[in-house]
């Protein structure tokens, strides 16, 4: 086997280099270098270990430790933090309650027409970007036009709490009562009362809120600087999901010894899987929203709710405040932009 390769000094931290201006020079040194070792674990780089590791029976999503709290117990079982047979229940349920694509770029465009304000020069595109997706995807889902806000409010909340614990799955007594809320709101949406569509239910809106609000802030930020003349809506969401994708990064965690990239990584250790580095281009698949069993079972929906929110800024003659500076969230797995200002052309 290969021998084992510390992770360069040189190179940024794992939220660094999401939250830096150009993350792919990182990537560029990173492929060069392999499969690498951190104190905080592995990191995968490369497009065939990449792709090894999304398809390993040996990697876990869920972690070696039991969560606490209702807010880490909730999200331990939904699809994406669950594993064999857990997660092909929980994946049954989630694609039971997934809103159809159709209508959605409709309902997208239509809501971020009526909170555009009819004053203001200047607003900052990234407070919508929060709320419409998950406003749709909560009116398909059920919630009533007067729950709507409620919905967005808690789910943030919650997101917020979930991230606060992400490495040791404990949540705080605010984001648990917040969980709580959250699934007593879309439980009132059903006649039947199943515990794990409700979950689901509640995780489409979970998975949105922050992925789907820094692939819009991107394709914001993209969209404004194009050097093309006349480039569309969807050539723009095309490029960023590709060159300045939402989901940098996703986690596992080792159950067994696990050959990558011909280095054996250990039992019991996390390993960072660099999905944005492995981008092949079109007509693959983009690879932020992942590979395997896990893969993202709302990328059509994700999209069709970006586009739809895109193309209303657009002809509404919204476009990004040229020469601002942009920073990003310190997020090991997402490159969420803080800020993005736009004005009214």
């Amino acid at each position: 086997m290969t021998a084992t390769r510390p992770f360069p000094p040189a190179i940024a931290t794992l939220s660094e280099i999401a939250s830096s201006r150009c993350p792919h020079e990182q990537y560029v040194a990173l492929r060069k270098a392999g499969v690498l070792r951190r104190p905080d674990g592995w990191v995968v780089v490369r497009v065939e270990d990449v792709a090894a590791a999304l398809t390993s029976s040996k990697l876990s999503v869920s972690p070696p430790f039991a969560a606490s709290g209702a807010a880490a117990r909730l999200q331990a079982r939904m699809a994406r933090f669950s594993d064999d047979e857990n997660h092909s229940h929980a994946r049954t349920h989630l694609a039971a309650v997934l809103p159809e694509v159709r209508g959605l770029r409709e309902a997208s465009h239509r809501r971020t027409l009526a909170l555009l304000p009819t004053a203001a020069a200047t607003m900052d595109a990234m407070a919508l970007a929060r709320t419409v997706p998950v406003s749709v995807l909560g009116e398909a889902l059920g919630i009533g036009a007067g729950d709507i806000t409620r919905a967005v409010t808690l789910t943030g909340r919650l997101c917020r709490a979930l991230a606060a614990g992400l490495s040791t799955l404990t949540s705080t007594g605010a984001g648990d009562r917040t969980a709580s809320e959250l699934l007593d709101l879309l439980r009132a949406t059903r006649t039947r009362s199943d515990g794990d569509d409700i979950v689901a239910a509640v995780s489409v809106l979970v998975q949105a809120y922050d992925a789907t609000a820094a692939f819009i802030g991107a394709a914001v930020l993209v969209h404004s600087q194009r050097v093309d003349a006349g480039i569309g809506v969807e050539t723009t969401l095309e490029r960023t999901l590709r060159q300045d994708a939402p989901v940098q990064c996703t986690r596992r965690w080792a159950t067994d010894n696990v050959e990558l990239g011909g280095i054996i990584v250990p039992a019991g250790a996390v390993v960072w899987i660099f999905l944005a580095a492995a981008e092949e281009g079109a007509p693959k698949r983009p690879s932020t929203f992942g590979a395997g069993p896990h893969s993202c079972p709302g990328s059509a929906q994700a999209t069709a709710i970006a586009r739809g929110m895109l193309t209303a800024l657009v002809e509404a003659g919204w476009t990004a405040v040229p020469g601002q500076v942009v920073t990003y969230e310190s997020r090991p797995n997402l490159r969420m932009p803080m800020q993005v200002l736009v004005e009214k052309r």
